[in-house]
Formats: structure tokens, C-alpha cells, sequence
């Protein structure tokens, strides 16, 4: 019976000491990489304030995703409903939850929400495009009782 409490403690003890020392050793590898890249600087960026140009009769809600297709133009999802359209903000609508810019961010075109026929999905979260052009959202649809139903839908572009 001592023999095995031990063997046991003397087995806890190395696991101690080995898993102490992975981290530490890890650390000191990813350090010396990184020290091993001279003339390397953290890209710094700048706010564009004039960039994307939504049309004046709308107001932007907040993005939640954006991606780029091969025609170098940016799509934008965003979350109209929780833009709140007060005196503030000219009494203006939400703009329309996907958006579409060229690279100067003009406005191309914009298109979702809910409408005749058909229930638009009420949480937008990421857009992406594939490499045929079709431009995919991730939404969710919160239904009642708070439970969820993540919905992926793919939307051709026209």
C-alpha cells in the first residue's frame, strides 16, 4: 500500500514538473522567432471619415460583417433595427442591411430587410462572398421563448 501512494506521488510529481516546464519552453521559442524578424513594424491605419458614401436619405446602422469579391468591391452587412430614427438623425431610415461599395466607397447598390412575402431574418452577423460571386449572410432568427435558429442563406447576386 505505501509503495503505490508512493509511486503515486512520485508520478504526480513529474507530471507537475513536465507540464511547468512545456509552457515555459514554448515561451522562449515563440520569443526568439520573434526576435528573429529585424525591419518588421505593426501596420498602423487610418479613420477615413469620408469612406463609404451611403446616400444622404438613409443612415447606416451598425457592421457587422464586411467582404471583399474578386471585383475588389466591399459588401457590408449591417443591423438597421437598431439604428434609432429620431430628430437627431434627421428622422432618416435605416439603410438597407447589405450594402455594396466600390473601392473609393461609392454606393453601388443595397438590398434585405423584411418585406412583402417574405421575413427577413432579425440579427444580421457576417456576409462573405464565394468565389462565384454569391454573396452569403449569417443571420439569426430569434424565434419566441428566446430559443435560436442559426440560418446561413446564400443570395445570388444580381
Amino acid at each position: 500500500m505505501r509503495r503505490m501512494i508512493v509511486t503515486g506521488f512520485v508520478l504526480l510529481v513529474f507530471v507537475a514538473v513536465v507540464v511547468g516546464l512545456i509552457p515555459q519552453g514554448m515561451g522562449r521559442a515563440g520569443a526568439a522567432q520573434v526576435l528573429q524578424i529585424p525591419g518588421r513594424e505593426v501596420p498602423t491605419f487610418q479613420v477615413d471619415p469620408s469612406w463609404p458614401k451611403v446616400p444622404s436619405k438613409w443612415v447606416m446602422g451598425p457592421v457587422s460583417g464586411i467582404a471583399v469579391d474578386s471585383q475588389d468591391h466591399i459588401w457590408v452587412i449591417t443591423r438597421p433595427r437598431e439604428v434609432e430614427t429620431s430628430d437627431t438623425l434627421g428622422g432618416k431610415p435605416a439603410a438597407p442591411p447589405l450594402m455594396e461599395f466600390d473601392m473609393a466607397g461609392n454606393f453601388i447598390k443595397g438590398w434585405g430587410g423584411p418585406g412583402q412575402g417574405y421575413e427577413w431574418p432579425n440579427a444580421e452577423h457576417g456576409v462573405t462572398v464565394d468565389y462565384k460571386g454569391n454573396v452569403c449572410r449569417s443571420v439569426t432568427q430569434r424565434k419566441a421563448r428566446a430559443t435560436q435558429t442559426q440560418q446561413i442563406s446564400t443570395c445570388p447576386r444580381t
